[in-house]
């Protein structure tokens, strides 16, 4: 799922990754967000692992929080892609060899190593489980919905068949994971949810060391009273 945002200076993309379990409950979701000039260079970016946000950047210098790595790119049809990567299971995202050095159980970063390869692409097919073997050969493409969409659950977000409260999956047990409009830094003090409804603000707030850009959205998918 994916939402944009737009000012007059930077252009901010929210991904979300759904994943129908993650072991302890159904229903997962963590996601990145994509901070780009005007010209579509890639600045920095966010990324969402459970209660804590990472940042990273190969341009920008840190502001209130630390940076916590740079950006790697892989080339596709003639465009810079950035590389991330998910826990297995759990499904925290952080920048491809970006996890905190705490995590040393994680693998590798390695296109060696075992695991599947997700990029663009017009359809979206079921990775085969019992033919995992390396980054570089198990490929599946995939596609991108609008969270706003009949197909995306912006517009659910009053349905108690999908959330048992506001932004809170239902699950079967009483772990479950959040929506966007309600993820949240542990510590960044900033309110539950301003990565979805005010990226511009955490963008500031997390970065510095590039010109001033504008906090007033020309095209802005949220409101928090909407």
């Amino acid at each position: 799922y994916y939402s944009i945002a737009e000012t007059s200076t930077h252009y901010y993309i929210l991904y979300c990754f759904y994943h129908a379990d993650d072991l302890t409950h159904e229903n997962d979701l963590e996601g990145c967000l994509l901070i780009l000039d005007k010209e579509e260079k890639v600045l920095g970016m966010i990324t969402v692992a459970h209660w804590n946000f990472y940042s990273y950047s190969n341009d920008l210098k840190a502001n209130q929080e630390t940076i916590d790595g740079r950006l790697y790119f892989e080339e596709l049809d003639n465009n810079k892609n950035v590389m991330i990567k998910q826990e297995k299971d759990k499904h925290g995202l952080y920048a491809w060899r970006g996890a905190p050095w705490y995590y040393f159980w994680l693998d590798k970063d390695r296109k060696d190593a075992t695991g599947i390869c997700y990029y663009p692409s017009t359809s979206a097919i079921m990775p085969d489980e019992h033919n995992i073997t390396n980054f570089t050969e198990t490929r599946y493409g995939y596609i991108l919905i609008d969270i706003t969409s009949d197909e995306g659950f912006w517009h659910r977000r009053l349905d108690k068949e999908t959330f048992r409260e506001f932004g809170v999956f239902n699950a079967s047990t009483r772990s479950t994971a959040n929506a966007p409009w309600i993820w949240d830094d542990f510590d960044d003090r900033l309110l539950p949810g301003t990565i979805f409804f005010d990226p511009a603000v955490i963008t500031k707030k997390y970065f510095k060391g590039f010109e001033e850009f504008d906090v007033i959205y020309k095209k802005k998918m949220f409101d928090r009273e909407s």
